[in-house]
Formats: structure tokens, C-alpha cells, sequence
């Protein structure tokens, strides 16, 4: 995931670099690995019945800084499941 995301937040549009502290440039690790389905069942953008083993792969997570991951699982309406998949897509498809 850290591979295929250059170690950037997949969010479309953040540039945050997510192994070294801003302004400091201190090495460390600033990422959040978020599932794109829900890992519980009443998470946010549901699971909708997903095979839980499934719900840890690579094509299930979305790694984002942790102002992006908030945002995304609070407005689940406007962050759905294709969006999410998408901006990862597109994200992976430039690195």
C-alpha cells in the first residue's frame, strides 16, 4: 500500500507526504490505512456483506493523512465507495 501510494495520502488533491512530520521533516509514520468497505458491519460505508477475509486486502484499503480519513468516514454520503475506489485509481495509476 505504501509502495503503490508513494507514501502520499490517495485522497485526490492532498499532497501530504505521510513518512515524515511537516514542518519538522522529522521521519516517522503519518499514514492511515482506511478500508474503502467498512471492517464492521455498521461502520462506516457498511461492508454490504463482504466476505470479512476480504475486507483487509490491498484492494480494500486506502492509505490517507489523518485530516483525510476523518473527512471521509464523516460524510460517508458524499465519500461512497466508488469515490473512494476511484481517487485510489487515479492516485495509483499517476505514482
Amino acid at each position: 500500500l505504501f509502495a503503490r501510494s508513494a507514501g502520499r495520502c490517495e485522497f485526490d488533491g492532498c499532497p501530504a507526504y505521510l513518512l515524515e512530520h511537516y514542518p519538522t521533516f522529522t521521519p516517522d509514520n503519518f499514514a492511515e490505512m482506511a478500508h474503502i468497505w467498512s471492517f464492521s458491519d455498521d461502520g462506516p460505508r457498511g461492508n454490504d456483506g463482504i466476505d470479512k477475509a476480504k475486507l483487509n486486502e490491498f484492494e480494500n484499503l486506502i492509505l490517507l493523512c489523518s485530516q483525510c480519513h476523518k473527512l471521509v468516514d464523516g460524510d460517508c454520503e458524499k465519500y461512497t465507495v466508488e469515490v473512494l475506489r476511484r481517487f485510489k485509481r487515479a492516485h495509483e495509476d499517476l505514482i
